[in-house]
């Protein structure tokens, strides 16, 4: 009788895995090791914004003239999600850099509730928006659901050029969304217009 029967896992993994699928196994092992490391550390390192908004425009606006904007955004909402840190997301969309595309995307993702737009853009995008009366905003008198903010010193810093309005998304109206981000938007339309 054999001492060493030909059968069970350690004559298996001794016999036909080490020989046939151990070196298949080591660099699996090592391309998993990586996969789940980049995960980690794309998760680890993601930024948790407390509010989100956009620009669109027919013409180039660089980040460095939303600065100041950008604070005042974040005096007014705060640390909204609690985690001790005030993070501001302003996405520039222009038709110069072919930003525009970004746009639909940008417009159908619920944290994003304020729009900051040129006076076509936001003719162009009025159904996509709330009525600015049903939150206390007294809106342009031909489309309800925008404001002139283009007569605001921190607006004419950015580009004075343009005729920029706010619109609001508030989209708890469908369903989904936050009350708090809507609310948060709200207090930031009514900051830039006050911002006279």
């Amino acid at each position: 009788m054999d001492k060493n029967p030909k059968k069970g896992f350690r004559y298996w993994y001794e016999n036909v895995f080490k020989y046939h699928y151990g070196k298949y196994a080591v660099v699996f092992l090592i391309f998993a090791i990586a996969i789940a490391f980049a995960v980690y550390e794309s998760v680890k390192n993601k930024t948790s914004y407390d509010f989100n908004m956009a620009i669109m425009a027919t013409v180039s606006i660089p980040y460095e003239a939303v600065s100041e904007l950008e604070q005042l955004v974040a005096d007014t909402v705060g640390d909204l999600n609690g985690d001790g840190e005030v993070n501001i997301n302003i996405q520039i969309m222009d038709y110069e850099t072919a930003g525009m595309g970004k746009a639909g995307i940008i417009m159908a993702q619920d944290e994003y509730v304020v729009f900051i737009m040129d006076e076509n853009n936001s003719a162009i995008y009025k159904s996509n928006f709330n009525e600015l009366s049903d939150y206390g905003i007294t809106p342009d008198r031909n489309i309800p659901t925008r404001v002139y903010i283009g007569d605001t010193p921190l607006m004419k810093q950015i580009n004075p050029n343009i005729m920029f309005y706010a619109c609001l998304a508030d989209w708890t109206t469908d369903g989904k969304g936050n009350k708090a981000w809507t609310e948060a938007g709200v207090k930031v339309i009514n900051a830039i217009l006050d911002s006279k």
